[in-house]
């Protein structure tokens, strides 16, 4: 982790470092030359990156910014544990393996392919559709929020996930996955599992499952409207709401802009401490 304040070449340029959190700070009358910070941070054999936000134009006929695209040719290695994206697929593969625990897409008008997904993420977060429910790399996530098209949600499809679900452990908390089902398909599917809901039944039925050799621990599943809920022994009451406003906050810019290594003033404030801290 990075234990202090310290300088990238040029005095203007400055990263502050407070329980993890990591601010770039530079002058804006300046043009942030960014593929010298990047070169910088990787540079940093022990620097460990809490959260990172990575927020790119979109695409011009199909490719990345220069600086993006330079990016994913030479970050390899970055230690991230949390990653906040709008970018496509080629940021996941920035992170070093054995890292990145938890993943905040941005940008719910693309379509994202599980294969992109590092397998050591254990939390998913988007209103992006995921095309494909890959059991063998969905069950990797122990939380998600995501979309999914109506064709992928088959009783099949979601009898392998439970199966799947019930092999690994039992700490698996939640799977929210939003889909638009077709209400011949919403009827079937709610047969099959025989918890029988409507569309507008207040208190949804839930089919449950034990887990093997664990006595008294459930995977809940419920098809509900617009929504296939997965609940397992690890539930955390809150968590879904917490990561639905993670989504409807965005980048927060705003919030940015008041971070500091104390994280209790706004940046005016900061810089007329520091100048004070000077004349004394």
């Amino acid at each position: 982790m990075l234990k202090a304040t310290q300088e990238i070449k040029e005095p203007r340029y400055r990263i502050h470092q407070n329980q993890g959190d990591v601010w770039l700070d530079c002058n804006p009358s300046e043009k942030t030359p960014l593929i010298k910070i990047i070169e910088w941070i990787l540079s940093q054999r022990n620097l460990t990156i809490k959260n990172l936000w990575v927020e790119g134009e979109p695409p011009r006929n199909g490719r990345e910014s220069e600086e993006l695209e330079w990016f994913s040719g030479n970050a390899r290695n970055l230690k991230v544990d949390n990653m906040y994206t709008n970018s496509y697929a080629h940021v996941y593969s920035w992170v070093a393996e054995g890292y990145l625990k938890k993943i905040i897409h941005l940008d719910e008008r693309i379509t994202l392919f599980p294969i992109i997904f590092s397998e050591d993420a254990e939390i998913i977060i988007t209103d992006a559709s995921i095309r494909s429910l890959i059991v063998e790399r969905i069950k990797q996530f122990k939380f998600g929020v995501f979309g999914t098209q109506a064709s992928e949600v088959t009783y099949e499809t979601l009898m392998e996930l439970k199966d799947a679900l019930l092999q690994t452990s039992s700490d698996f908390r939640e799977f929210h996955i939003k889909c638009l089902i077709p209400d011949e398909q919403f009827d079937e599917l709610n047969i099959s599992l025989e918890t029988f809901n409507s569309r507008d039944s207040a208190n949804p039925n839930w089919a449950r499952f034990e887990y093997p050799n664990q006595k008294g621990k459930f995977l809940r599943l419920c098809v509900m409207d617009g929504v296939v809920w997965f609940k397992g022994p690890g539930y955390v009451p809150g968590e879904l709401e917490r990561a639905e406003e993670e989504l409807r906050a965005g980048f927060k810019e705003n919030e940015w802009r008041k971070f500091t290594r104390h994280q209790t003033i706004g940046l005016k404030e900061r810089i007329e401490e520091e100048n004070g801290d000077e004349n004394e």
